[in-house]
């Protein structure tokens, strides 16, 4: 599976994951809380059949990111603070 580290948290690498298909130009899909980057994939499909390149991503807590839990429970600190 595809990642690219985009920085680091406590010494350790934040990778996200991606999917990068097709060529032409690119569309970029980004999802929101709480999906992952599989829930384009019909949309994705679709634009794929039309010629398109298209690139959707995993945001740093969902889906396939590396520390997934960990950003969540951070996220549930601050909530509860």
């Amino acid at each position: 599976m595809p990642y690219v580290t985009v920085g680091k948290e406590n010494g350790a690498n934040i990778d996200i994951y991606y999917k990068d298909w097709g060529k032409g130009q690119p569309i970029v899909f980004s999802h929101g809380w709480p999906l992952s980057a599989d829930d384009w994939d019909p949309q994705m499909l679709f634009f794929l059949s039309k010629g398109y390149r298209v690139i959707a991503h995993d945001r740093r807590g969902h889906g396939r990111h590396n520390s997934a839990v960990q950003s969540q429970l951070k996220g549930e600190r601050l909530c509860h603070t």
